[in-house]
Parts: C-alpha cells; sequence; structure tokens
C-alpha cells in the first residue's frame, strides 16, 4: 500500500491538493491512502466533509511548548499510515500529471534511487534524511541521482515516498 500524507493548517488550498491527490491515487494500480494531518482546529471541516469518501482526516493537537508542528505533523502522518511506502506533500501544493506515479514506480521497481539537493555530509545530520532507507523524492518534475549511498544527505523538498528496508 502507499499512504500519501498530507500536513495542513488553515490553508483553503488543501481542497485543490486533496482533488489533485486523490485523483492520482486511485489512478495508481497498487492500493492507496490519503491522510491528511490538520492543525486547523475545526477550521477546514468544509474541505473535511468534502473529501470524507476518500480521505482519513487526523486531528493534530499541537504539543505543548511547540512553535512549529511541521515535523511533529509529519511523525503524526507516519504513525497513522498504512502504507510501506509513505509519500508526503504540503497542502497548496499542486501535483504535475502523474507525479505520485511517477515519485513511486522506482522504489516499487526496487531501484535504490534518491532524488533531490545534496548537500553532503553524514546521515541525518544536516537534513534530517531518512537513510539508509530507499527514498525517492520530488517536488514536480526532478532529475534522479541513481546509487547515492547513506553518506549522502538530501534536502528533501515538498514530497517523499519511503520504503524500510
Amino acid at each position: 500500500m502507499i499512504s500519501v500524507v498530507i500536513i495542513s493548517k488553515d490553508e483553503a488550498s488543501l481542497d485543490s491538493t486533496l482533488t489533485a491527490v486523490t485523483a492520482q491515487a486511485q489512478a495508481l494500480e497498487e492500493p492507496a491512502e490519503v491522510v491528511v494531518v490538520d492543525a486547523s482546529d475545526g477550521r477546514l471541516d468544509y474541505i473535511r466533509l468534502r473529501h470524507q469518501a476518500q480521505v482519513r482526516w487526523v486531528q493534530f493537537d499541537r504539543p505543548p511548548g511547540v512553535t512549529v508542528s511541521i515535523p511533529h505533523q509529519r511523525n503524526a502522518g507516519v504513525r497513522e499510515a498504512k502504507g510501506e511506502i509513505i509519500v508526503f506533500t504540503d497542502s497548496g501544493c499542486r501535483p504535475e500529471p502523474e507525479w505520485l506515479a511517477h515519485l513511486v514506480r522506482p522504489v516499487l521497481q526496487d531501484e535504490h534511487i534518491a532524488a533531490g539537493i545534496t548537500i553532503g555530509g553524514t546521515r541525518r545530520q544536516r537534513s534530517g534524511a531518512i537513510s539508509p532507507r530507499r527514498a525517492a523524492s520530488a517536488s514536480g518534475r526532478s532529475s534522479t541521482e541513481a546509487g547515492k549511498t547513506s553518506e549522502t544527505c538530501f534536502a528533501i523538498s515538498c514530497s517523499v515516498a519511503v520504503m524500510p528496508m
């Protein structure tokens, strides 16, 4: 299964993101789910109701003392995801046609690839890269850099797919 995790906080553009992402998830040959981790305290319920048949909605409550909740929301999405492959994107992102299929295809074909901006260093030191997992990252169009090892860090952009080894 492929899980697409979308994080959101008070962004009405989530509606168009969900429309595009759910259509792409349904077009995959693999089973897929879309999970929204929302920190809007119910202010986006009209969007939740519009997409409730295709999207699993997780209400996120920011932990005390946390100012920026983005990494906490992503972690909540990982905990909720049922897929072996997890793809992240944010509300407001408008995926290119076939973005999801192109993103997960190399992972499904067991290729060891990663795409993104290399910034050097060792794993987890600079970017929080998810090595030594196989990863594919893209925000719209990207090029892949095959054969990268766990010593290379990547500045992960809007989207990433991971599969535990």
